[in-house]
């Protein structure tokens, strides 16, 4: 009996299914590319070119997430600054890739800004005391009041100051820290006096005050309870 047929029918069906396989092989290669193809060519018409109308318009969109993204964050101590009859307080924020550097810099800042509030400050009860005893058109006093009560000056003479409040957030890869601090009204009662003091033009003419005077006696008295 010759077996040669079936040996060939079989070598045959084997064949046609290597070959069907290939083809399916072939046809979910051509699937794959093209499913990429497509991919790619959507991902690039989603993407607007660079100075593009639509490019700026993503630009705007993001910016303003990140707007609100941090106004969300912001503590309510900076938005509103506390006020009190008796302490002065002031905020401020900084950022940096530093976490301690940022702190750093908001306290820096803020202390910055509590120094120009007391120097408007003691400017204002200066030039009220010379007003007082008929000399606010002095030229001497006036140029003294502005030097011993600018911002350099009375930055270096702030002390008492304290850290009311802080927070930090992060900003991408940034922190941002916010910082409040506060000061007491005695202390800056306390720059101004020993400012008059120690100067001898203006102790010799805002002496006469009696607003200084009253000033001198509230201090006076206040040390004295300190001390006790």
């Amino acid at each position: 009996m010759n077996k040669q047929p079936t040996c060939i029918a079989l070598k045959s069906a084997s064949a046609n299914r290597n070959l069907g396989n290939l083809r399916k092989v072939h046809l979910l290669t051509i699937l794959v590319i093209a499913s990429a193809t497509t991919l790619l060519l959507l991902a690039g018409c989603s993407t607007p070119k660079p100075g593009s109308a639509q490019a700026l318009a993503v630009e705007k969109e993001e910016t303003e997430k990140k707007i609100d993204k941090n106004l969300k964050a912001m503590p309510d101590w900076y938005a509103k600054t506390p006020l009190d009859n008796n302490i002065l307080f002031a905020s401020a924020t900084e950022t940096s890739r530093n976490m301690q550097m940022s702190m750093d810099k908001a306290s820096v800042k803020a202390r910055a800004e509590l120094a120009l509030t007391v120097g408007g400050r003691i400017s204002t009860m200066m030039r009220a005391y010379a007003d007082e005893v008929g000399l606010s058109n002095d030229p001497e006093v006036n140029q003294l009041v502005s030097s011993i009560t600018s911002q350099e000056a009375i930055n270096v003479n702030l002390s008492g100051v304290q850290r009311a409040d802080a927070q930090i957030n992060r900003e991408g890869d940034s922190y941002r820290a916010y910082v409040l601090i506060r000061y007491p009204l005695g202390e800056l009662n306390k720059i101004a006096v020993e400012q008059v003091r120690q100067n001898t033009v203006l102790n010799a003419k805002l002496r006469a005050s009696k607003a200084f005077e009253d000033l001198e006696r509230k201090v006076e008295e206040a040390k004295k309870r300190e001390s006790n």
